[in-house]
């Protein structure tokens, strides 16, 4: 489209969009926002040329004139040297025998550089110009962002009303607060009060008692919490009447119950109760699979956004498990039998 830049007009501009089509219709309009801001982009540009033509503005004011109308129109936000500020004292000074609205005549070119900047940064996304693309994906990160926001839900959802900041073990710019917001800046884990790391792969923190009401609570989860537990349906058991969250699934198989179709970890799992969490270790995790965990046929793993989300959680089909744990294998195997046994009674509405 560059070597017809010069002759675009509007009318063959609006024809286009008007006339062409893409298989789907978020991508018709995606591609013809792109188009329209190109025609745009290209358009502001020779305006912005001839508006330095018509005023008789040199390089340096119009690189003036550019920092004045992104940084600020203050003299405090200039930080430049005298020689090189002189459309901003033009302006300055002719300000002093304006009123507002005559003042306004000239926001239009704030608006002109405003949308050329815009066009650029979307622009350059998924380049060569664009760091995230030239510098090598870090793919250990990637999983561990959707192992946290699946995270989040799972609190939400099981234990709403226990407050829990989330992050991912050796990685503190990952972090979600109580309130549910990201956050780099503050540490999950206080280390000048009591917490407890287990094999350097998660890390627990309660502080206050029960019967404060500023109960804190910090979780490091594990990167791959999502695809070793969560995906396959393990992330949740009930022990002891309440639901808890498995955080760690090590496998064991033991051929006797595997036979049956039932599935042996050695399990570590994170309780709440009276708004305080913590961790309860090497119990025995039995499971029963009754639905396994499917890939998006399509293999979609993307959000349609503009930064192009990955968020295979939202496509896939997540595994489903009848769970049950204990200290003591033979308890679990009971209580499994006894969920499988109330499972299929109410599947069947018996």
């Amino acid at each position: 489209m560059n070597k017809f830049k010069k002759n675009m007009s509007m009318r063959s501009i609006s024809d286009y969009m008007t006339n062409k089509e893409y298989p789907t219709k978020a991508e018709t309009k995606a591609k013809h926002m792109e188009c329209y801001d190109y025609f745009m982009s290209c358009k502001n540009s020779e305006m912005l040329k001839a508006y330095k033509e018509i005023h008789g503005l040199s390089g340096l004011e119009m690189r003036d004139m550019h920092h004045y109308y992104k940084h600020g129109r203050h003299d405090y936000d200039y930080d430049g040297d005298a020689k090189d500020n002189g459309f901003r004292q033009m302006v300055q000074k002719m300000n002093k025998f304006t009123d507002y609205d005559r003042r306004r005549s000239l926001q239009y070119v704030a608006d002109l550089l405003g949308q050329i900047r815009t066009y650029r940064k979307q622009v350059k996304k998924r380049s060569r110009l664009d760091q995230d693309f030239i510098e090598k994906p870090d793919v250990i990160k990637k999983w561990a962002t959707v192992s946290l926001k699946t995270c989040q839900e799972w609190w939400r959802e099981n234990h709403d009303r226990t407050s829990v900041s989330l992050g991912i073990q050796g990685m503190s710019d990952l972090a979600i607060d109580r309130y549910g917001s990201y956050n780099e800046k503050k540490s999950v884990i206080n280390d000048k009060k009591d917490f407890t790391c287990v094999d350097n792969v998660y890390t627990v923190q309660n502080s206050g008692d029960k019967d404060s009401w500023n109960k804190r609570n910090g979780l490091l989860i594990p990167p791959l919490w999502y695809l070793q537990v969560y995906r396959h349906g393990l992330s949740s058991v009930v022990y002891k009447s309440r639901p808890c969250m498995v955080i760690r699934a090590k496998p064991m198989p033991i051929q006797r119950l595997k036979s049956q179709g039932i599935d042996v970890y050695k399990a570590d799992i994170i309780k709440a109760h009276h708004g305080l969490i913590d961790v309860i270790k090497d119990l025995y995790l039995v499971s029963y699979q009754n639905k396994a965990y499917e890939k998006h046929p399509e293999g979609k793993q993307h959000i349609e956004d503009s930064d192009r989300t990955f968020a295979p959680q939202q496509f896939d089909t997540m595994g489903e498990c009848f769970t049950a744990c204990n200290e003591n294998l033979r308890i679990a195997e009971n209580t499994i039998s006894g969920r499988l046994v109330s499972g299929i009674t109410n599947s069947l509405a018996i």
